[in-house]
């Protein structure tokens, strides 16, 4: 695929995210659609784009909430799609396809796909039709980025939401590394940066943020030494995957995952989800009110 650093998690997760589509689409829906008994000609039978996830439930308009357990049970039940594998292509557009399934033709940004319906064996789909983007989109340029994950533990203290990391683990594979305490000091700057945009950073907008012209950085927070887990950070990067393998470009790929890591773990110390940055102590401490 072609790619540049910071749009690496993009690019590496879009297949997943095309494959969960087809999950909701032919498994979950029609099991939601099952359990609110509503039938196949009711006009709420198509509007699977309205339903929304709400605390691990999938609600839509006033239908009672289906959690996602139940709904996965009624998929593995009823022999309703519960797994699917997609293969994408990136050439600055993507690849897309046309599949037949449960008799209709499914376009997506994907050009394979296989399912697997209830507990059995998965079956490739067969495409009725395939786009590639143009070769001549190469003339762009490309780079090869490499990719991250990270892991956090996280203590949150009750009475005044203030949140503090415990340990953290970042690993990432980033092909031949020509001065590698270059690419692990990037890396450790990056988690400090990650960590700043989810907990600290914030820029509110008018008069009351950095257009009154008075602000520095006594009111634009930064990571500090203390907002980081300067003992319990590990930082270990992947030998390259064949002797000959490049470098590939690195850049903000260290700091992407900093920040769902963090959400995640939040919520599971909280059981809350937050879905706007900064999350800060004071919302951290409205959260376990």
């Amino acid at each position: 695929s072609a790619t540049s650093a910071s749009i690496g998690a993009h690019v590496g997760t879009h297949s997943a995210a095309e494959a969960a589509r087809v999950i909701f689409r032919f498994g979950l829906w029609p099991a939601a659609l099952e359990l609110w008994h509503i039938a196949k000609a009711d006009p709420r039978a198509r509007q699977w784009d309205r339903a929304r996830w709400q605390d691990g439930q999938l609600v839509l308009d006033d239908l009672a909430p289906l959690p996602l357990s139940k709904l996965a049970a009624t998929a593995h039940a009823r022999g309703f799609v519960t797994g699917a594998i997609a293969h994408s292509f990136s050439r600055w557009a993507w690849s897309r396809a046309r599949f037949p399934l449960f008799g209709e033709q499914v376009r997506a940004e994907i050009d394979a796909l296989a399912i697997r319906r209830g507990s059995g064996k998965f079956e490739r789909i067969d495409r009725v039709s395939v786009k590639f983007p143009p070769t001549d989109n190469n003339r762009i340029g490309t780079a090869y980025t490499s990719m991250c994950g990270t892991l956090v533990r996280v203590e949150i203290e009750r009475a005044t939401g203030i949140l503090r990391i415990a340990k953290a683990y970042s690993v990432f594979e980033c092909g031949q590394a020509l001065v590698p305490e270059v690419v692990l000091g990037q890396s450790h700057g990056g988690f400090a940066m990650g960590v700043g945009y989810a907990l600290l950073e914030t820029l509110p907008p008018f008069e009351g943020g950095p257009g009154n012209g008075q602000w520095n950085l006594g009111q634009y927070l930064i990571a500090r030494g203390s907002d980081l887990p300067l003992h319990d950070l590990e930082i270990e990067m992947l030998p390259q995957l064949t002797p000959d393998e490049p470098p590939k470009g690195m850049a903000e790929v260290v700091m992407i995952p900093i920040v769902p890591a963090l959400l995640n773990a939040i919520n599971d110390a909280t059981g809350h989800r937050f879905r706007s940055l900064p999350v800060t102590s004071s919302l951290l401490k409205g959260a376990l009110a």
